[in-house]
């Protein structure tokens, strides 16, 4: 079983010891993310760094993140889906 998770897991599974990041590090490969919640992640890091932790050292987190645990799709894989997968959802930009 694939479990999909929005940008909004990610960012827990990085700034927080806790039950997110348990799951996703004791499970790796079993989590999904589109690139466009990885997109997501960077272009609003200034929103959830608050400790300033320097890009490079956050860069390497998500590497880290979604080379071994979180598998990101390429657009190319889902893109056929969207217009199904549309009023599936509240978010817009989920």
């Amino acid at each position: 079983m694939n479990i999909v998770v929005d940008a909004n897991v990610m960012v827990a599974a990085l700034i927080q010891h806790g039950i997110v990041r348990e799951l996703i590090l004791g499970h790796p490969g079993a989590f999904l993310t589109p690139e466009t919640c990885l997109t997501e992640v960077w272009e609003n890091r200034s929103d959830w760094n608050r400790r300033e932790v320097p890009d490079d050292q956050v860069r390497r987190a998500i590497d880290a993140l979604t080379a071994d645990f979180i598998t990101v799709l390429p657009r190319s894989t889902y893109r056929d889906k969207e217009t199904e997968a549309s009023p599936l959802i509240s978010d817009p930009d989920d």
